[in-house]
């Protein structure tokens, strides 16, 4: 029997295998709802607690980092036979290639014969694939979009305590200061080291929703960060020869050779220079610059770059070594563990999560050790000054002239609201 198991179980990866190109559809996807639809079903769904049912077991699971939906499905427990149904029946409707970490699921079987009644994988808030009996008694497949609505709002704030928890202060969702700090400055501002209480921030935002429902942020469109220590920072999203990105007033490219930070939560906790070492108990050169930061918190590569080595050296535990341009490297030590796919001769784009903060090595605690050389000599990661930003293309110039005031407009209002901007749309081709 158990060799029976172990051949269903490759059957399973086998149809889930990223090599796979989904089959025909099995049946034509439902309209869009309307947003009063779209109301009644979350209300149901999602707020109303679901309480135990007389004929029916539910199962809930979540894709974790590097599992197939397979796996996924034989975690909860369920049996061989009705994972394979669920996978055969959603060959076709759902690309597996596409299935990532986070996306979650619900089973629905019978009490009673324990079969399969239902299924629902959700990739994110508007789009789930649904496995059903239909009146017949067989199963039918199709993914099921929800109507949303794009609204472009403004936000504004003072920070105390952090970011993240400013921003669930004032009633946004967390997600929006992850943005902010990742995609928008993460080229000009630290935000574990230079952010400072009463920093004060503005942003122009696209939202959208499902009925009166927040489901998603969009771009952030326009944005100001004034603090005591970084100074005042603007961003401008435009788009130029078919692409988007983020611009200062001047019209120079925020995106810069690498980030000022390594990872997305940390303090620093020891920085470069001699210092007296917890371990060994003497005055010692610190090469590097060390982050606090819970063990499990995502490390990034600071620019484009390719792995010279991906394993465990002296007391830098499990080390990452990158090499970039212009005889650049960057170290980042006492990981936890490596990225999926991260070893040695491999590439990597700029903010690729290459590792996981741990305490192994000579370490004392949960931190990174993130170092810089150039050329062989060591240098202080904090004082590396980045090479010079891209201009926009001076033809462009009018146009993004007319977006910065009409957006810098909105960074003189006070409170937050619903605003009737001028929303630049994607073009045809655009990403």
């Amino acid at each position: 029997m158990r060799y029976f198991y172990a051949i269903l179980i490759i059957i399973l990866v086998f149809y889930t295998g990223c090599g796979n190109k989904p089959g025909p559809i099995k049946a034509e996807y439902n309209r869009p709802r309307t947003l009063a639809e779209c109301d009644t079903i979350r209300k149901e769904v999602y707020t109303e607690p679901i309480g135990p049912e007389s004929n029916t077991l539910k199962y809930y699971g979540t894709l974790e980092e590097g599992e197939t939906l397979s796996v996924a499905l034989l975690k909860t427990g369920i049996e061989y036979k009705v994972a394979e149904q669920i996978i055969m029946n959603l060959k076709g409707v759902l690309d597996f290639r596409k299935c990532k970490p986070q996306d979650t699921f619900v089973i629905s079987l019978s009490k009673d014969s324990g079969e399969l009644e239902s299924f629902s994988y959700s990739s994110s808030p508007i789009e789930s694939y649904i496995v059903e009996r239909d009146e017949s008694g067989k199963f039918v497949s199709y993914k099921e979009e929800y109507e949303v609505e794009k609204r472009v709002e403004f936000v504004t704030g003072k920070v105390q305590g952090s970011l993240y928890e400013t921003m669930e202060r004032i009633g946004e969702d967390p997600q929006l200061s992850v943005i902010l700090a990742n995609e928008v400055f993460a080229w000009d501002i630290d935000f574990y080291t230079e952010v400072m209480p009463d920093d004060e921030f503005k942003i122009v935002v696209e939202k959208y929703y499902s009925g009166n429902y927040f489901v998603q942020y969009g771009k952030i469109l326009a944005a100001m960060y004034n603090g005591k220590t970084t100074g005042n920072k603007e961003a401008f999203y435009f788009y130029a020869d078919k692409k988007g990105g983020y611009y200062n007033s001047k019209g120079l490219a925020n995106r810069r050779a690498f980030l000022k930070s390594p990872l997305k939560y940390g303090k620093i906790s020891s920085g470069f220079g001699k210092r007296f070492h917890p371990v060994y108990k003497k005055i010692k050169m610190h090469h590097g610059v060390d982050y606090a930061a819970p063990s499990g918190t995502q490390v990034w590569a600071v620019a484009d770059g390719v792995v010279s080595f991906a394993g465990v050296m002296g007391g830098y535990g499990n080390l990452i070594i990158l090499k970039h341009k212009g005889g650049l490297e960057t170290r980042y030590g006492h990981l936890s563990r490596f990225g999926a796919g991260i070893r040695q001769g491999i590439s990597v784009e700029q903010g690729r999560l290459i590792g996981y903060v741990g305490s192994t090595g000579v370490s004392t605690g949960p931190h990174l050790h993130f170092e810089m050389r150039q050329n062989g000599n060591i240098v202080n990661p904090l004082k590396k000054v980045a090479p010079p930003s891209e201009p926009l293309d001076r033809k462009y110039m009018a146009e993004f002239q007319k977006y910065v005031e009409e957006y810098r407009k909105y960074f003189t209002l006070t409170e937050n609201k619903v605003i009737s901007a001028g929303v630049q749309e994607e073009k045809d081709g655009d990403k």
